[in-house]
């Protein structure tokens, strides 16, 4: 009988600390995935850059996952339709 409570406590206890050390972060869920596609890298998307860098995208809801490279040129509406993105 000790050893079934025993055994009862001691899986308690590493069900409690297993929450603890590995929470569930998926706080990341409530942001909009947003898709954004540039022409030509640029010193012009400089500001974008550090924004993404430094998280601010996060700090305002956002999830900027896809960071699309298109065709510079008279190719880049064609590479605009072909991405799906968004107007």
């Amino acid at each position: 009988m000790k050893k079934v409570v025993f055994i009862t406590i001691l899986l308690a206890l590493l069900l409690v600390f297993g929450f603890i050390i590995f929470p569930n972060e998926k706080e990341e869920s409530n942001l909009t995935k947003v898709r954004v596609a540039e022409v030509t890298h640029s010193i012009f998307y400089t500001p974008q850059y550090a924004a993404i860098s430094e998280g601010y995208f996060k700090d305002e809801g956002m999830d900027l996952r896809d960071l699309l490279r298109l065709p510079a040129g008279s190719w880049w509406p064609t590479g605009w339709w072909l991405s799906g993105l968004p107007i």
